[in-house]
């Protein structure tokens, strides 16, 4: 409960024996009654809050000569385990090794091939160099992708930065039991602590701006249950390190477009935003992020609340999942170049604020002519009802065996109109 380290925990973590009370005990009242002439008494009393199972291993007969390197007879084998209080029951191919309760270091098959060889004696196995064929490493398909979300980033401009995983229990929801240092008693359940830790380190050394990511794990509780995943955390603050690119800061837009770069490379086209709860954020400037229809992640300006940073600062965060983003995301496929000239309409449309711009681009997609949608005008102001909003796209239409005709794109341009018109959407005249 106090968390001391004395010679008896030392003891007890190690493990002992509970069989080995019994014992203790009778050695106990031995000495006791030479020392001091009592008699013992006759009989005990045992009481076990849980009497432990006598423990069984598996001991493969073809693992001793391939582990060792040399046969050794199976009445050798079972002779001198016997000796040590083992007890092997013969199934053929191996044997059933019951252990006693006082050889605690027994845990696996590979403890008793060693005991065997203890045994056998270390001066008769020969000496030769081992004969292993070479295999490749490889790497789990999580660090995998997590290396190929680290290229992207890195191409897309942003610099990696390593956090410690260490946080005050204030911040953490998966506790050490032995805390080294005040302020380091937790595992981290977010990015978020470390790279706001690292932005300030860099404004506090006159660092303009800077676009910083971290994939790292994070640990929190599920059922009870320490359970821990990878993340990717961004960071954008201050002005942008690119030339003539005015004196202007990092705003969502940046933030997004980040986010939409590493999508795209991934080969990821079914995520959409919706709204977000989180107080970590600025509560007017925050998002979620949907993947193929789970949740994603968060993303936004950082709550200023939290923010201790020098002047009027503007952080803008993002924290992904990475096995959502690894689920969904898709090999590159390889097309060739379009044989038809393609025919682009700009259509503006009045979109009630209540309709999220991920449904009406959902609807024009729908349209089997439309290959491509770009939004490049969002607007609101006079001339523009007070519920609506003014949102400008560019529809590249096409179809992969003939030059479509300018009736044919109009009857598109109509079908997708009286689909929007579900949603309340109309054309701005």
């Amino acid at each position: 409960i106090l968390g001391l380290r004395t010679e008896a925990s030392l003891r007890f973590e190690r493990g002992l024996s509970p069989e080995g009370v019994d014992l203790a005990s009778r050695r106990f009242c031995s000495l006791l009654a030479s020392f001091s002439g009592g008699k013992i008494a006759k009989g005990s009393v045992v009481v076990y809050l849980k009497k432990p199972a006598r423990r069984t291993l598996v001991l493969r007969k073809s693992r001793i000569p391939g582990f060792l390197g040399v046969d050794v007879p199976e009445n050798e084998v079972v002779a001198k385990l016997s000796r040590q209080g083992l007890r092997l029951s013969d199934r053929g191919s191996s044997w059933d090794v019951e252990i006693p309760p006082f050889r605690l270091d027994l845990q696996r098959e590979e403890d008793l091939l060693e005991e065997v060889a203890r045994l056998h004696g270390y001066d008769r196995i020969p000496e030769h160099a081992p004969c292993v064929f070479p295999r490749v490493g490889k790497k789990h398909p999580e660090e995998e992708f997590a290396d190929r979300v680290r290229d992207i980033l890195v191409g897309l401009g942003l610099s990696e930065a390593y956090t410690f995983p260490l946080v005050s229990k204030e911040e953490a929801e998966v506790l050490l039991r032995n805390p080294m240092a005040q302020g380091q008693e937790g595992l981290r359940k977010s990015l978020l602590p470390g790279l706001l830790s690292a932005v300030e380190t860099n404004l506090s050394a006159q660092m303009p701006g800077g676009a910083l990511f971290e994939v790292g794990k994070v640990f929190f509780l599920e059922n009870g249950e320490p359970r821990e995943e990878y993340r990717l955390g961004i960071a954008l603050f201050g002005r942008p390190p690119i030339p003539l690119s005015g004196k202007g800061f990092y705003g969502p837009a940046d933030l997004k477009g980040v986010i939409d770069g590493l999508l795209s490379a991934l080969r990821i086209g079914d995520f959409h935003l919706g709204p977000a709860d989180d107080p970590r954020f600025h509560p007017f400037r925050r998002a979620n992020l949907y993947v193929a229809g789970k949740f994603a992640g968060v993303l936004g300006e950082v709550n200023p609340k939290r923010l201790d940073l020098p002047g009027e600062r503007r952080v803008l965060f993002a924290e992904l999942k990475l096995s959502v983003l690894r689920e969904a995301a898709q090999a590159a496929v390889y097309k060739p170049l379009p044989r038809f000239p393609a025919s682009k309409r700009d259509l503006s449309l009045l979109v009630p604020l209540d309709i999220p711009e991920a449904e009406v681009r959902k609807k024009i997609l729908a349209e089997p002519l439309v290959e491509s949608v770009f939004l490049y005008d969002r607007y609101s102001g006079p001339g523009i009802p007070p519920d609506q909003i003014s949102l400008t796209y560019e529809l590249t239409f096409r179809h992969p065996e003939r030059t479509l005709s300018a009736e044919e794109v109009e009857e598109a341009v109509q079908r997708i109109l009286k689909a929007l018109g579900e949603l309340g959407v109309r054309l701005r005249l």
